[in-house]
C-alpha cells in the first residue's frame, strides 16, 4: 500500500489569497488534508489575482471577460470593479457591492443580483435577461442598449437612474411591481 500524497492534498485543498491591487479577503485556516476543497477560488485576472466567493473583497480589480457564470458571489464587495464582457450568466450576487462596477457588456441571462448596490454602475450594452434585481439599489447607475427582457426589479430604487436608448424590459417586472415595459426616471 503507497502512502498517502498527504502535502498534494494539503496545497490542492488551500486557498491562497493574495493581496495585489486592492484585493483582499479574510484568510481562514488551512483545511485537514481529508477536507473536501474550498468553495472559494482565486482567479487570476491580468492586473489582479483575488479570490472570488460569497463575502470576499475583491476592489478596484481588472476582471474583464472572465467566466463567473454560475458561481456564488452572494456578499461579495466588487467595488469599482470592471468587469467588461465577462460571463455571469446564472451568477448568485445576492447582495453583492458592485458600486461603481462597470458591468458594460456583460452576458448576465438569469443573474441574481436581489438586494445587490449597484449605485453608479455602467450596465451598457450589457444582458441581463430573466435576471433577479428585486430591492436591488441602481441609484445613479448607468444604463444605455441593455436587456433586462423578463428580468424582476421590483422594489429596486432607480432614483437618479440614467436610462439611455435601446433599453428593453418586455415582459418585466417593474419597481413598482407593474409589468414591463418599464417607465424610467427621466433625468
Amino acid at each position: 500500500m503507497r502512502a498517502p500524497r498527504t502535502l498534494s492534498r494539503l496545497a490542492a485543498a488551500t486557498v491562497v489569497v493574495v493581496a495585489l491591487a486592492g484585493c483582499s479577503a479574510a484568510a481562514s485556516p488551512s483545511p485537514a488534508p481529508t477536507s473536501a476543497p474550498s468553495a472559494t477560488a482565486s482567479i487570476k485576472g491580468s492586473s489582479a489575482d483575488c479570490a472570488l466567493g460569497p463575502n470576499l473583497k475583491c476592489t478596484n480589480a481588472d476582471l474583464r471577460g472572465m467566466n463567473l457564470g454560475g458561481r456564488d458571489l452572494s456578499g461579495i464587495d466588487l467595488y469599482m470593479t470592471d468587469l467588461t464582457g465577462a460571463n455571469l450568466s446564472g451568477a448568485i450576487l445576492t447582495g453583492a457591492n458592485l458600486t461603481s462596477a462597470i458591468l458594460n457588456q456583460v452576458s448576465a441571462s438569469s443573474a441574481r443580483c436581489n438586494n445587490a448596490d449597484l449605485t453608479h454602475a455602467a450596465m451598457n450594452s450589457a444582458e441581463f435577461n430573466s435576471s433577479g434585481f428585486a430591492n436591488a439599489n441602481l441609484t445613479g447607475a448607468f444604463m444605455k442598449d441593455t436587456q433586462l427582457v423578463r428580468a424582476n426589479l421590483r422594489g429596486a430604487n432607480i432614483d437618479g437612474l440614467h436610462v439611455g436608448t435601446g433599453v428593453d424590459s418586455t415582459d418585466a417586472t417593474c419597481p413598482n411591481g407593474s409589468k414591463g415595459p418599464c417607465t424610467w426616471p427621466t433625468n
